[in-house]
Order: C-alpha cells, then structure tokens, then sequence
C-alpha cells in the first residue's frame, strides 16, 4: 500500500507549528519537518528571535535543520538530495509562510506545495515594492493551493489576483496544555504572585510591533486611578532595554515586571491567573497567544488587527480597538475589563472550535 507522507517547512517547530504537526500526524504514515538554515541573514530578516529548540514525540515525524545556500539553484540541488533519500518525493508539502518556505516548497514539488500564509509574508511582503509584489505573486500562481489564517489576509491575496485556491483557516491551541486550572492563589504563589493584585499579562517578543511603548503608557494612565494591578511581560528581545528605561521613567517598577523568557509548560498558570491578557501589536496575523489566552478562560484586550477582530466577536471574550497608538483608549479597555467579571465557562467552551485537534481536521482536507 502507498505511504501517506507529508513535508513541513517552517522556520521552526517548537513554537507554534508543533500544535498543527503533532495533530497531522495522525492523518499522514510519516511526516517529516524541514527547518532551513542560510548561511546569510536572509531568514534572519523575516522571523527574529525564534525558539531555536525542536522536537517531537511523534514517532512517524523526524526534524530536519538543513543549512542551505542562498543561490536558488544549489539550494533546489540540495532539497531534492534530500527528498529522495528521506524517499518522500511523492509527498504533500505543507510551506507556512510565503517567503521564503513557501518559494523553498515550490522548489521541491510545486504540484504538491501548499502554502500557508500568517501575516507579514500576506499583508506586508507584498506591498514593500513592485519586486516585492511580483515574487509574492509568482509563489502564488505556481503553488498547489494556498490557506491562510484570516479573511484580513486573504483580502490582500485578492487584491493580488488569487481567488479560485485560497481557503481561510486560524491558528488553534493546544487545549491540553491550555485550560482552566484549579485553586489559582496556589498558582500565584507558585508564581511569586501578589495575591491581592488584579494581574494583567502580555506575552511575546519584545520587539517593536509589539507595542509595549504604548501599553506602558496606558499602565502610567491607568494607575491615575487605580493601583491595585500589576503588569507581567513575558519574553525578550531588541526593545528589551528601552522598556525597562521608559518603566523607570514614568516609576512604575510596581506596576510593571518584566520576567523575561519562561517555559512554555509555565504560560498557562500565567494565563490562568491573569485577569486580562493584552496584546496591543501594530501587526498580528492570527496570534497563537490569543487562542491561549482563550482556552484558559482569560479575557483579551487588544488591537482590531489582522484577523483579531475575527475571533473576538463579543465582549464576552475581550475587547479591541483600532488605533494601537491611542493609548488612552487602551487604558479605558483594560479599567473596564477588569472591572467586568468575565465568564471563564463561556471564554472556553467559546475557544474549543479553535484547537489543533479541530484546526488540523481542516488543513488535512485541503492537502
């Protein structure tokens, strides 16, 4: 009988692409995961700061990390070396991102290659410059099909003339890992958590389109009139060092922690016991942390971007508004959810359409 076998190129696995992969590989016999590597700062430019570690439990899913040259043709060598002693030369392809993954999988087998797009690579690669626009439509047009995450996104693969092989499917949580946990002032005193403090969280890179510049300054606005918070940012990065300069500028080392990088088993006792979890990007494309911080049952304060305003239809799962730089509407947001008791019940049984489980049934349909 012929072998169900499936690729994945990504830029990594840990992070959010081990959700979906983990789920497909009970639809394929074997899958395996090709994580390329340049020898320039070509990948670097488009994907900073990424969890270097990968790895599995899936016994029929192998991790592969291939340095490979810039130079399309010696790259196309290597990728097909590769392929046919792995013997997956008649499998799907599944490429997330445009550029670069989705051109590396077109290289392989562009019969087979479907792309998924996230953000950047949909809403912003494109429109940089006309090269910009004529290699995103080139990927395209010679692509099997492409998914991307967001009807935002596939409004600008319209507008780039793609219509016909372009489904929508979001981003999903592992709701085994995500999920209301029990006797919270135990979590917060595992956590070195204040008790009698209402914790607001935010979790991602530390990176400009992240926005901390502003969410500190709706923290400055918001203890005008209340004091009994503290913000908590998880994760690292280039801004590092400006945030905690503007956090003692404005003497909110009280109010404001920042905690750095934790593990990823960590962050759902973090979620769990925040009442807000915030996120006010310039940029998302469907965050994996929104669909968390939904299967723990905690409310989502955030921007109205990308496909955002898509899932967070109701007040009853969060609130959003649309100009990330109107700081004090954002502090308006946070003071009225924390003033508003959300319903864990309801958040949860509300994100349960979105876990990989449910995700991965569709991108299995359309491979």
């Amino acid at each position: 009988m012929k072998e169900n076998k499936l690729i994945i190129l990504a830029p990594e696995y840990d992070r959010f692409i081990k959700g979906s992969g983990e789920e497909l590989a009970n639809y394929f016999d074997n899958i395996i995961v090709i994580i390329p590597k340049w020898k320039n700062i070509f990948g670097k430019r488009i994907f900073q700061n990424i969890n270097k570690k990968n790895s599995t439990d899936k016994k029929n899913i192998k991790i592969l990390t291939v340095t490979i040259s810039p130079k399309i043709g010696i790259a196309k060598n290597k990728f097909k070396k590769i392929i046919k002693k792995e013997n997956f030369e008649n499998a799907e392809i599944l490429s997330h991102f445009l550029i670069p993954y989705g051109a590396l999988g077109n290289l392989i087998n562009k019969k087979q290659n479907t792309i998924i797009g996230h953000g950047f690579d949909i809403y912003k690669f494109p429109q940089k410059n006309f090269l910009c626009k004529l290699i995103a439509k080139n990927i395209m047009k010679k692509c099997k099909k492409i998914i991307t995450v967001s009807y935002a996104n596939l409004k600008h693969i319209k507008k780039l003339g793609f219509k016909e092989k372009t489904t929508v499917i979001p981003n999903g949580f592992n709701s085994e890992k995500f999920k209301p946990l029990k006797n919270k002032n135990k979590l917060k005193e595992e956590l070195n958590i204040p008790k009698n403090k209402k914790i607001l969280l935010h979790v991602g890179n530390l990176v400009p389109v992240k926005n901390h510049k502003n969410l500190i300054k709706a923290i400055h606005e918001l203890k005008k009139e209340r004091q009994d918070f503290i913000l908590y940012c998880i994760g690292e990065g280039i801004e590092g060092e400006n945030i905690k300069k503007q956090v003692k500028k404005l003497k909110l080392e009280k109010y404001v922690k920042l905690i750095g990088v934790r593990p990823h088993n960590e962050i759902p006792k973090w979620m769990n016991v925040a009442d807000l979890f915030i996120l006010p990007s310039y940029i998302e494309g469907n965050p994996t942390v929104m669909f968390e911080s939904l299967g723990c049952g905690t409310p989502y304060v955030g921007t109205t971007v990308g496909g955002v305003g898509e899932i967070i239809t109701s007040d009853e799962y969060g609130l959003l508004y649309k100009n990330p730089n109107n700081y004090k509407k954002l502090k308006e947001l946070i003071n009225k959810g924390l003033k508003k008791k959300g319903n864990i019940k309801k958040i949860v049984n509300y994100s349960k359409q979105y876990t990989w489980k449910k995700i991965s049934e569709k991108l299995n349909e359309e491979l």
